[in-house]
């Protein structure tokens, strides 16, 4: 409140200033021009054409107190007020908001705007073959290698995030994948449906395989924090961990049944918690039991992706129901709602200076929101079909789109 009132005095202060400049020049044109001239074309007012014996401080002291009030009341009706300053070249347009709720009712291309945001372009599109729809794709935690899966046999290919180049597929062409996650160590944990799960390196060598007897094949995989472990969610929904080591055996099985975890921030920062999706609710498990700590119950359709903010405070989910929403990770208490998608929403994550979240919508569009209220910032057209995922790069200035359309994205801050 005291910024809002400083605020005010500064802009009564201009006003006034702006006030004494006007009048100055018009007694100086007074003195210069016809008395004709004087009374039809008075910068001030037809009233003050009409009183010419009245001094300039009067006059300024008129003009001062109507206008400056007319900004005071304006202030009160309309506050919280946005100052806008366009530069000299008519290509910056910066917005200053005094508070918040205003801004969350901009229209997002004007919220693109906004002082120190920079929208997202798109730079670069991969694409290996043109019937082939992508699934998913991300980068690596150093940021140098893409990696992606299509449709169809679902080979895992890697690309060099460098210059965007294809470097090649891991595994044989009838190794067909269903997920994949990267580790702290840059490695890689695929699931499989002709295999159950492998860990490779960035070079795309295998280092090691698990396997279940072939009782189930892998629908999803991941590493925790400290690579210790490998997470995996099997054909039957069961949510298994084993030792990220060779002949490892499986450690403990949860009581509780995900139909899928995310490949990024699926754990809680430290990785005492993990979350993973199930029917219309998001659940934490402790990840040390694999007991239930929360169930997160809002969306009125099925939910197809959960993931905590880095700093693990939040989980943002994307639903069927067109919604994503921002829950607090520890209380699990009535979420912000992101609305805007006209379809459903397929993948929701958080930047990595957990600013901003990604989504991304059966619409093919890419909304970007700021965290925690959740205005919309920036909203494009990325893909002409489904964005099957979204990412961020581990500096967050790119974002990573997978699409049905047969092609991957990146897109960068500009």
């Amino acid at each position: 409140m005291k910024n809002i009132k400083t605020k005010r005095v500064v802009l009564l202060l201009l006003v006034l200033v702006f006030c004494q400049t006007i009048i100055s020049i018009e007694f100086t044109w007074r003195s210069q021009l016809s008395d004709y001239w004087n009374k039809k074309y008075s910068l001030v007012s037809p009233l003050m054409a009409n009183m010419p014996r009245w001094s300039t401080v009067a006059k300024f002291a008129v003009a001062g107190l109507i206008l400056g009030g007319l900004t005071y009341y304006l202030a009160q009706r309309t506050q919280p007020t946005p100052s806008v300053v366009i530069s000299p070249t008519s290509t910056l347009v910066r917005s200053v908001l005094v508070a918040q709720e205003l801004e969350r009712h901009l229209p997002p291309a004007i919220r693109e705007m906004i002082e120190g945001y920079q929208k997202y372009s798109l730079v670069r599109e991969l694409v290996k073959n043109k019937v082939t729809p992508f699934i998913s794709a991300a980068f690596s935690p150093d940021g140098n290698t893409i990696i992606t899966i299509d449709i169809g046999w679902r080979p895992i290919r890697l690309w060099d995030a460098r210059n965007y180049q294809y470097i090649g597929q891991l595994g044989g062409i009838m190794d067909r994948s269903a997920a994949f996650s990267f580790g702290n160590d840059n490695h890689i944990v695929t699931a499989g449906s002709t295999y159950f799960a492998r860990v490779w390196n960035i070079q795309g060598e295998l280092i090691r395989k698990l396997d279940d007897e072939g009782m189930y094949h892998a629908q999803f995989a991941t590493f925790s924090p400290n690579n210790e472990n490998i997470v995996i969610v099997d054909s039957d929904k069961e949510v298994l961990v084993y030792p990220n080591q060779d002949n490892g055996n499986i450690i403990r099985t949860s009581a509780e049944k995900f139909d899928s975890i995310g490949m990024q921030n699926a754990f809680s920062l430290g990785g005492t918690k993990i979350v993973g999706v199930r029917g219309n609710n998001a659940l934490i498990l402790e990840f040390s039991t694999g007991n239930l700590v929360q169930k997160l119950e809002g969306h009125t359709a099925k939910v197809n992706s959960a993931a905590f903010s880095p700093n693990g405070r939040n989980i943002v989910t994307a639903s069927d129901d067109k919604t994503a929403r921002i829950w607090d990770a520890d209380s699990g208490q009535e979420p912000h709602i992101l609305t805007g998608h006209t379809g459903a929403v397929t993948s929701a994550v958080f930047s990595p200076d957990n600013k901003i979240v990604a989504t991304g919508g059966a619409d093919g569009m890419v909304r970007i929101w700021k965290v925690p209220n959740g205005p919309c910032e920036q909203e494009f057209r990325a893909h002409t079909a489904e964005v099957s995922s979204v990412g961020f790069s581990p500096d967050g200035t790119k974002i990573i789109t997978a699409s049905r359309d047969n092609t991957v994205r990146i897109w960068e801050k500009s």
